[in-house]
């Protein structure tokens, strides 16, 4: 009888353990609390997670050598900051350019250079002038005048110090400072800077009624007019002066006027005139 009080016993101590095992153990298909929690919002998932590419680092590799500055604008081939010290234009120089920029200051250093080239520093006093600090070069259609007296000059009379009016062309290298051809140097600047003749390239020539001429220049912001009375004279680098010359279009030439009307383009009435031949 005790025997199979101890039998019953052990049974139900079995029965109830495997129930305890059952409950404790999920069942196929059913997930946990933690599995079943949804994930904090912005936070990937695990199978997310798991998806995600690597992300590589960048390769820039290493510069090319000879170049400074990336943004496209100036290189080392472009800039020469000592230029005194070398012999030639560095830089993009435009061909055939027309168009002109003026500066009136004084002579820094005239240079002398190995290949027989000479170039004029002159600095101004406009620094929003685009050739307010340039290195003129002069050519041999460079034009060298006496503003007061209309003559030629000689280079070997221009020296430091000196106050000059600077006609150079619009196309300038990207050196520091830049440079470019020289059109015409005026020299003999007055005390009270009046009376200093104006350069310009006679873009359209028009003739009036009245018998004066009405020239643009080709920078297209000057009309000059030209009365009939007034004579006009031919330079040349000899010197010598003809009268009764007419103008034409493609014509460089100096006009002097003390007025010039604030229209745009400007203009002007000479009250003398000189053409470039």
């Amino acid at each position: 009888m005790k025997k199979k009080w101890l039998i019953a016993i052990a049974a139900v101590l079995v029965v109830t353990a495997f129930t305890l095992i059952a409950c404790s153990s999920p069942s196929a298909g059913e997930t946990t609390a933690e599995s079943t929690m949804p994930a904090e919002e912005g936070q990937p998932t695990e199978e997310e997670h798991a998806e995600e590419p690597a992300v590589e680092e960048p390769s820039y590799g290493e510069p090319e050598s000879g170049g400074s500055l990336t943004d496209g604008t100036l290189t080392e081939d472009t800039i020469t900051e000592n230029p005194a010290e070398g012999n030639e234009i560095t830089g993009n120089l435009q061909e055939n350019a027309s168009v002109s920029e003026a500066v009136r200051g004084e002579v820094q250093e005239i240079i002398r250079n190995e290949n027989s080239s000479v170039q004029v520093h002159v600095t101004g006093q406009n620094e929003s002038n685009p050739a307010n600090d340039i290195l003129a070069n002069i050519t041999e259609e460079t034009i060298l005048i006496d503003a007061q007296t209309g003559e030629a000059v000689d280079l070997e009379s221009i020296t430091v110090g000196d106050e000059v009016q600077v006609y150079v062309s619009s196309a300038m290298t990207r050196s520091l400072p830049p440079q470019s051809n020289a059109y015409a140097i005026i020299t003999n600047i007055p005390e009270t800077g009046l009376g200093v003749p104006t350069f310009l390239i006679a873009e359209e020539v028009q003739h009036q009624e009245d018998g004066s001429i009405t020239v643009l220049n080709e920078n297209k912001d000057l009309y000059v007019t030209i009365p009939a009375d007034v004579e006009i004279s031919v330079f040349d680098q000899d010197g010598a002066s003809v009268a009764g010359e007419e103008v034409a279009e493609g014509n460089a030439l100096f006009a002097w006027f003390d007025v010039v009307a604030e229209s745009y383009p400007a203009q002007a009435t000479a009250t003398s005139a000189m053409i470039v031949k």
